[in-house]
């Protein structure tokens, strides 16, 4: 070997010998920063666990603490009602930070041994395809359950009933502003008079209960602040939920406005048999969807949209199904007057030496009445439009389905005719 390629070999030789160095300590350090995380992780999810076992503590005492105050009291049904919504958001929220602890605890246990890269401190890991689930769970779903519990926990119980009636209380005075509104869902509400009254009879008693010094200055929670509270409560969702909304609202009417239309299924028929347009009937639904689920129940949407604005947009949906159910209604009565014409002209159900298919005419008058009950239907001052809607598109479609057996009915007769008359002439 020349000494040449002796030196060569032994400055290879040394390269070689640094990066497998390097690599070594590259892998050394690297590894070491992951078992690192791993324990930063598991030490993460103790933490969490925890600190849902003292929000759900502290939960629990606010619940027992506002039961105990007022556990004595005989409460109407609708005060009750409303007791146990404020009871119920505790319990919610009870339940779900348990359920998140469990499903911590669970994935703890999952990676109880360590494995280099594999484990949720690991952000590579973290973010692999089939961890998306709980990539979700421990980055978002966590975050915001301790938000939601810190909302409820930062403020002091006297703050937080404070707050929910408070709010009602900003609704139910706007509400009463609209007592003279010629809004059809104002002016639908049963015993009107006598249910404003006692809205603003307990928005009255809740405002007195605020300015006694008890309550003002020394934030004190007491009974009589709770019961006048949970009244207002109650005589604002008897007035709103149950009487502005009650036609639209599942939870007091079965088969409500909302459940109906947001599910009716008729509409795209009508459309298949007609070629008539349903955007309009498509517009009043999306507005309903805003305000009620699938099941016609209230959505229970932020507060700050105010009840003036519900009102318009309700409207809105019942001016546009107007709209629609005159389009349905023009169609029907073009129908079913252009078949009446052609058989006033023909005169073809009247009794002949030849023919006698008088016996039809009672289908036909069948016919003619279908078409007058939906015109007579859809004039009824008594009901909505967004009433009606659901039987107009019933009753029009049956109509439309009769109407093309009569007519295929009547080309019959017209072939008969034409055989008995004219096919002699040929023999």
């Amino acid at each position: 070997m020349t000494r040449k390629n002796k030196k060569i070999i032994e400055i290879t030789a040394g390269i070689a010998s640094g990066i497998v160095g390097t690599i070594s300590i590259g892998t050394i350090a690297g590894a070491s920063v992951d078992h690192s995380n791993y324990k930063k992780i598991k030490q993460e999810f103790d933490k969490k666990i925890d600190n849902f076992t003292k929000f759900n503590k502290k939960l629990k005492q606010n619940h027992d603490d506002l039961v105990n105050i007022i556990k004595d009291e005989p409460l109407e049904d609708e005060v009750k009602a409303q007791l146990n919504m404020i009871l119920d958001s505790y319990n919610k929220q009870m339940q779900l930070n348990k359920e998140l602890s469990d499903e911590l605890i669970n994935i703890q246990k999952s990676q109880d041994k360590y494995k280099v890269g594999h484990h949720f401190g690991n952000n590579s890991f973290l973010r692999a395809k089939k961890n998306l689930k709980q990539y979700k769970f421990i980055k978002e779903r966590i975050p915001e359950a301790v938000v939601e519990t810190e909302t409820i926990l930062n403020v002091s119980q006297v703050e937080h009933l404070q707050k929910i009636f408070d709010t009602t209380e900003k609704l139910a005075n706007e509400l009463y502003n609209l007592r003279e509104s010629d809004n059809f869902l104002i002016k639908s509400i049963e015993n009107k008079d006598v249910k404003f009254d006692e809205l603003k009879s307990a928005v009255n008693e809740y405002k007195t209960q605020k300015e006694r010094d008890e309550f003002k200055n020394e934030k004190k929670l007491t009974k009589d602040f709770i019961l006048t509270g949970l009244k207002l409560l109650s005589e604002d969702y008897k007035i709103w939920d149950e009487g502005v909304l009650a036609k639209l609202n599942e939870d007091k009417t079965t088969n409500s406005i909302s459940k109906s239309l947001i599910n009716n299924k008729d509409v795209e028929v009508l459309q298949t048999i007609s070629g008539l347009d349903i955007s309009k009937f498509q517009q009043a639904k999306n507005i309903l969807t805003k305000y009620f689920t699938s099941e016609g129940k209230i959505i229970k949407y932020k507060p700050s949209l105010s009840r003036s604005h519900i009102l318009n947009d309700l409207k809105i949906a019942n001016d546009t199904i107007s709209e629609y159910n005159k389009d349905i209604v023009k169609y029907s009565t073009n129908l079913i007057t252009s078949l009446k014409k052609k058989i006033d002209t023909s005169r073809i159900l009247e009794q002949t030496t030849l023919l006698d298919y008088s016996s039809e005419k009672n289908n036909y008058d069948k016919l003619y009445s279908a078409k007058d009950e939906i015109v007579t239907h859809s004039s009824d001052g008594n009901l909505w439009e967004l009433e009606k809607v659901g039987n107009i598109i019933h009753k029009s479609i049956d109509l439309i389905n009769k109407e093309k057996n009569q007519t295929a009915s009547l080309m019959t007769l017209n072939f008969d005719i034409f055989f008995v008359i004219f096919l002699p002439i040929y023999l």
